[in-house]
């Protein structure tokens, strides 16, 4: 007596998802945690109550750090965004970048791309939660930062941390870290030149991204004779400015090249229009050269 065949189980989207969740869980908790901590020292340990930009308190353009020291506004600012920053930059080199290469270099992208489940499926479980989680945590980054410049954002050109706190634009340097770092395993399959290489490409992006932000728009230029009293001049707000003279002794000439504050929110969007369209190259790319090598064993 013949026992009949039994067809093989098939791995559906939620078997990928746990997978991916006992795959990466220290990583995930480890994020959570850090992201937890960011949020309590911006929202609570930095005092939002000695703000006072109305009245310009005693300490006005100072903020208070773990109530011992007193520092400039835009110095705490400036490093608050950097942290920001880092965090797409953290996910993209720890969360993303061993992805695959890990399973090249311990021969299981054979069992990983079995029968039982296509390379397209694991790709996007795996992305699918990591993304997830990776929007999620940039989410309350970009709120944290976003409550932070406030207040400030009327009377101080606070260039990095007032553009970066926008919850969007946090969520797009994620997702861009996670494609990006598979998309180097996918190529590179070695784990620790992965991570290196992820890291130099994230840094020069973001580096570049930032010194072409302010002409993403052609800016304003106001040119202001100084053959005369120009002291009553009064600077229009302004995300960036540069200012130079023009003309020989007698006829010099104040240039003034700015792009109005009111075009923010199109920078912005502008900023992450590009950085979608990033992600989604590098996802296709790395779905080719997976399912290449896949097709190829």
């Amino acid at each position: 007596m013949t026992t009949p065949a039994t067809s093989p189980l098939r791995v559906g989207p939620l078997d990928m998802l746990w997978l991916t969740w006992r795959q990466h869980r220290i990583a995930i908790v480890s994020g959570g945690v850090l992201v937890a901590a960011f949020y309590t020292f911006t929202r609570v340990i930095l005092p939002q109550e000695h703000i006072n930009v109305d009245t310009c308190s005693p300490h006005c353009g100072e903020m208070s750090v773990f109530g011992l020291a007193w520092l400039p506004t835009w110095v705490v600012l400036d490093a608050m965004g950097w942290l920001a920053s880092a965090f797409g930059f953290l996910i993209a080199v720890y969360w993303a970048a061993p992805m695959i290469a890990r399973e090249y270099e311990q021969r299981t992208d054979v069992l990983a791309w079995g029968q039982d489940v296509s390379v397209t499926a694991w790709v996007f479980g795996k992305i699918a939660l990591l993304g997830v989680v990776a929007a999620g945590y940039a989410a309350v980054i970009g709120l944290a930062m976003s409550a932070l410049v406030m207040p400030w954002g009327s009377i101080q050109p606070i260039v990095r941390a007032n553009f970066e706190s926008a919850v969007p634009v946090q969520m797009a340097y994620a997702l861009f870290g996670i494609v990006l770092g598979v998309a180097v395993s996918a190529f590179v399959r070695r784990t620790v030149a992965a991570m290196a290489i992820t890291a130099a490409l994230f840094g020069i992006v973001r580096f570049v991204a930032y010194e072409l932000r302010f002409t993403y728009l052609p800016p304003v230029r106001i040119e202001i004779p100084l053959t005369g009293s120009y002291t009553s001049f009064t600077v229009p707000r302004n995300l960036w400015q540069n200012l130079s003279d023009l003309g020989g002794p007698g006829h010099t000439i104040l240039v003034l090249d700015y792009q109005p504050v009111d075009r923010l929110a199109a920078f912005r969007l502008i900023e992450i229009a590009i950085f979608v369209v990033l992600t989604a190259a590098l996802a296709i790319a790395a779905w080719l050269r997976m399912r290449r090598a896949a097709s190829s064993r």
